[in-house]
């Protein structure tokens, strides 16, 4: 989940050359202890529910719009107990010498004697001093990974407060990126282009902390992705689904594991849902059609979620297992 605050993430952005990025090993001794610190205490905040503690360390213009971040704070709350919190990265990112607030600035940030380069890009950012900090909650069924924004709002002393916060899983369906990444390759070996999609995108998710956050090896999975993707998926049009008399608009397709089971999920436009009894019909025959014609994703998923909406906003979800999905 990402949470919208003060610093937003751009996708794409140009290069200031005001500023730069200095890395964990890189930084000087006091101020990547006070970093590491400031990254604990807010990440220990987050592992105990205690949004009251994190909003009071948290920069006054994303304070005054917190109830986002208390929510998913305190969701998390009941999985996190007893998860081990480590700080995994630290990066140190100077713009103090940027002439105003900046549209979509990027920082570069490298590690001496290591082929990775990581792209940080924020925008909407004023001048001053801030850092990525990201930190793992692990050994829980349900790990988590944690990007924290920080701005260095101190005078004479450092004084680092959170000026944004994301978070995402760290495993799906108990798999790692590294084992959804080398599975889609597998795909790919086998002529299965859906299923390798949608599992480097699964491997996309899980090893970026932030769509702020990019790297060398990042980009290396987005070409693969790009290069496997298969034609007329959902974007800026629906795909249409013929099944049957009729065609189902979807508009959204990715792996989903919300029930801790590595499912398919599908986001449809519908005309109504106040039938339940029509509604998962219509959910089960557009099943029926996706699996008709992509039966690779039988063996690979566990089974799929329809997500029907309505234009005015009414929804009805279904889950089916593989194994209830019964071809004609």
């Amino acid at each position: 989940m990402v949470l919208a605050l003060l610093l937003l993430p751009a996708a794409y952005g140009r290069t200031a050359h005001a500023v730069s990025c200095t890395t964990g090993a890189a930084l000087a001794g006091d101020q990547r202890s006070a970093l590491f610190d400031a990254a604990h205490q807010l990440g220990g905040a987050v592992l105990r529910g205690d949004a009251a503690a994190l909003k009071a360390a948290t920069i006054p213009s994303v304070a005054g719009n917190f109830d986002g971040i208390a929510a998913t704070v305190q969701g998390l709350t009941a999985q996190l107990q007893g998860a081990t919190l480590t700080v995994t990265s630290l990066y140190g990112l100077n713009a103090d010498d940027l002439k105003g607030s900046e549209d979509d600035v990027q920082f570069f940030c490298s590690v001496p004697g290591a082929p990775l380069l990581v792209t940080v890009t924020l925008s909407e950012l004023p001048k001053g001093q801030f850092a990525l900090a990201i930190l793992h909650a692990t050994g829980v069924p349900q790990a988590q990974q944690f990007a924290l924004i920080l701005q260095n709002t101190g005078t004479a002393t450092p004084h680092w407060q959170l000026a944004g916060f994301f978070v995402r899983p760290l495993t799906m369906d108990g798999h790692d990126s590294t084992w959804f990444w080398q599975q889609a390759r597998v795909f790919k070996s086998r002529n299965q282009p859906w299923s390798a999609f949608f599992y480097d995108q699964a491997a996309d998710y899980l090893a970026r902390p932030a769509d702020l956050f990019t790297s060398n090896n990042l980009q290396k999975l987005s070409r693969e992705t790009a290069a496997v993707e298969p034609a007329g998926l959902p974007g800026k049009n629906p795909m249409m689904l013929p099944a049957g008399d009729r065609s189902f608009a979807i508009t959204g397709l990715r792996a989903d594991a919300t029930l801790h089971a590595l499912d398919l999920r599908i986001d449809a436009k519908v005309e109504s849902v106040s039938d339940p009894v029509t509604a998962r019909k219509d959910a089960l025959t557009l099943m029926t059609a996706l699996l008709q014609q992509h039966p690779e994703l039988r063996s690979n998923f566990h089974g799929l979620w329809v997500y029907e909406s309505t234009a005015a906003g009414q929804t009805f979800a279904v889950e089916q297992p593989m194994s209830a999905l019964v071809l004609p």
